[in-house]
């Protein structure tokens, strides 16, 4: 860290920091690059050379061409966490920035081939030079727990975690690399961060629990010269499986590096499904590939039905064709209405059909479901003898987890006093998640239904914003005040686990449905759009964890849900708890996951502690 001390503070760098490096001979990189001062905050022109790990500058070219020659300043890039574009925080276009976590330096490149080409040199030597413990880096740990790089000892076993760059897929994945490290602390896990665009919110995620994780370390992947652009598709399942294939050699060279590197052990890659088509990196790297599927196994029910129906008939389906579909794993008939949206639409079956057949050539799959909760068709697949094996290791959730640093804690500390002073099950939440964003006759009509319910709620409210428009009732607020409280943003998790809250109308996406049934709360299914139609059939018709109020919306439909079909659903689960067959299920079934994930016999412990012994070949 003295190093980066000196560049912040502007002083000369001490000879010590770049002893041994020949800069003069066979650089792996040179060229000019503007940077800004570290203390006089101007931009100056200057030569650059990377070389085993020291990233040097001079005044011009022919300082750097002797062995006698003093750089202005160095920086040792194995001390440094990420390398990312930069161009919207200095406002510069080929800007680029490097971060040790607390110092960020700003260079701009001449042009945007030879910023991506900085970035991927420099981003490769970070990986390969990272691993350097002094036994003093080892006792300054304390001091320095972000960087995980200085953990990843000689022996142990690294994994290389490549999740979809979205918090609704992110946040699981990290949940189970800190699982998988609780359960054998000989683990290290490397995640590699895809650069998605409106994304952006997801680096201050990832700086909040940096610390909170001392065996996790983040790689960014550069950001794409040539982006995929949304409007050149219909689903966005297509844009997101585009993507993913853009990234694929930068992915790959990262690999590479992390492979290069002196003492590491790598012994596996583990991807969400989305980033299935990373398997491709496979056939140059001796390692397994294992895919980690943030939803449950009905679905991957599905995933396996599509492949194997699309070897006989490659037709989309049709929505409103009746079809009734028999799929192993399901006890019921699934009414094709319920299907995923994109299998609909011609681009967006192509992508899902793809998925679904690479699913058949990872190693294992891991699932975010127990045994507990999904028994038909976790042991469907317990039977399967010609697919990949699946680990049921959910549910993959942290009560504890803290909030996001972004959030509005004083709008969280008056919603939970409004709740504390509410009687025990006696409110309903509504939230339909980050996309859920309803019209303004829709609002309208829970706006009623709530009315003729009379139940006390808290409504998390996202609309599609309509100038000068109310998309309130007249008078509602007036109607229903010190009985309901309307906000945007909510804590979830924590308005889910308080007792006052006794049903949740949900858009059935799988991680708010692991967080209410963990909280033992009940949900009335509203799903909106991906896979929340076919979440809400499972929850309704297979597994009798909730109430029906809609199973087959879509929030891109001209439908509307009417006041009298809220009401019936909300006063369905929320009168007679008594006597409520839905409520002592879930009630059940709470107390089943959560045993799950428990050491001493948990289902989804000894699925974990099974992937952990496959993996790394070693029995506890």
């Amino acid at each position: 860290m003295e190093n980066l001390w000196r560049i912040a503070t502007g002083q000369d760098p001490n000879r010590q920091d770049y002893e041994g490096i020949e800069f003069w001979s066979n650089p792996e990189r040179s060229g000019w690059l503007t940077k800004q001062g570290d203390y006089i905050k101007t931009w100056r022109r200057r030569w650059f050379v990377l070389k085993r790990g020291k990233l040097l500058w001079f005044k011009d070219q022919s300082s750097a061409l002797t062995r006698g020659s003093i750089p202005r300043g160095v920086i040792s890039v194995g001390d440094c966490l990420t390398v990312k574009g930069a161009e919207d925080v200095v406002n510069k276009p080929f800007a680029f920035e490097i971060s040790s976590g607390n110092i960020t330096m700003f260079f701009i490149a001449d042009n945007e081939k030879e910023k991506e080409e900085w970035i991927n040199s420099i981003g490769r030597s970070i990986v390969q030079h990272s691993r350097s413990v002094t036994d003093s880096e080892v006792l300054d740990y304390d001091q320095r727990r972000t960087k995980a790089y200085l953990l990843l000892e000689m022996g142990n076993t690294e994994l290389i975690f490549i999740p979809t760059p979205t918090v609704g897929h992110l946040v699981p994945f990290l949940e189970f690399a800190r699982r998988l490290i609780d359960q054998d602390d000989g683990i290290r896990v490397t995640v590699i961060l895809l650069k998605l665009q409106g994304q952006s919110h997801l680096d201050t995620y990832v700086k909040s629990i940096g610390s909170s994780q001392p065996f996790v370390r983040f790689i960014d992947v550069p950001e794409l010269v040539e982006k995929p652009s949304f409007g050149s598709f219909q689903s966005v399942e297509a844009f997101v499986y585009d993507f993913i294939e853009r990234n694929i050699p930068l992915v790959r060279d990262i690999v590479m590096g992390i492979l290069s590197s002196p003492g590491v052990s790598v012994k596996g890659i583990v991807a969400d499904f989305f980033c299935l088509p990373m398997i491709d990196i496979t056939k140059d790297v001796n390692l397994p590939f294992y895919v980690f599927l943030t939803s449950n196994s009905g679905f991957l029910a599905m995933m396996q039905y599509l492949a194997d129906r699309h070897s006989k008939d490659t037709s989309v389906f049709v929505r409103d064709s009746g079809e009734m579909l028999s799929i192993p794993g399901f006890v019921n008939p699934v009414p094709a209405n319920v299907l995923p949206s994109a299998l609909f639409i011609e681009d967006g079956y192509d992508a899902y059909v793809k998925l679904a057949i690479l699913f058949s050539k990872a190693k294992g799959i891991l699932v975010n479901s127990s045994f507990d909760l999904e028994p038909i068709s976790l042991n469907h697949f317990l039977n399967e003898q010609d697919y990949p094996s699946v680990y049921a290791v959910g549910p993959i959730f942290n009560p504890k987890a803290q909030p996001h640093p972004e959030q509005d804690m004083a709008r969280r500390d008056e919603l939970m006093k409004w709740l504390g002073d509410q009687p025990e099950g006696s409110v309903v939440f509504l939230c339909f998640g980050s996309m859920g964003r309803l019209r303004g006759d829709q609002v309208k009509e829970i706006a009623r239904g709530l009315e003729l319910c009379q139940c006390r709620f808290l409504w998390s409210l996202r609309t599609e914003e309509v100038a000068n428009e109310d998309p309130l009732p007249e008078g509602f607020l007036d109607r229903v005040r010190g009985r309901g409280v309307i906000c945007g943003w909510s804590p979830q998790v924590e308005i889910l686990s308080h007792k006052a809250v006794g049903s949740f109308v949900s858009h059935c996406g799988w991680n708010s449905i692991v967080e209410s049934l963990w909280f033992g709360v009940p949900i009335v299914t509203w799903p909106m759009y991906a896979e929340q139609q076919l979440n809400a059939f499972m929850m309704v018709k297979e597994l009798k964890l909730a109430v029906e109020m809609k199973l087959d919306y879509r929030v891109l439909v001209d439908e509307l849900v009417s006041a009298n079909e809220i009401e019936r659903a909300i006063r369905c689960v929320m009168m007679n708890k008594d006597d409520n067959l839905v409520t002592k299920r879930v009630i059940d079934v709470s107390q089943m996951v959560r045993k799950a994930t428990l050491n001493g016999g948990g289902s989804s412990y000894t699925a974990t502690a099974k992937f952990i012994q496959d993996v790394t070949g070693i029995k506890p």
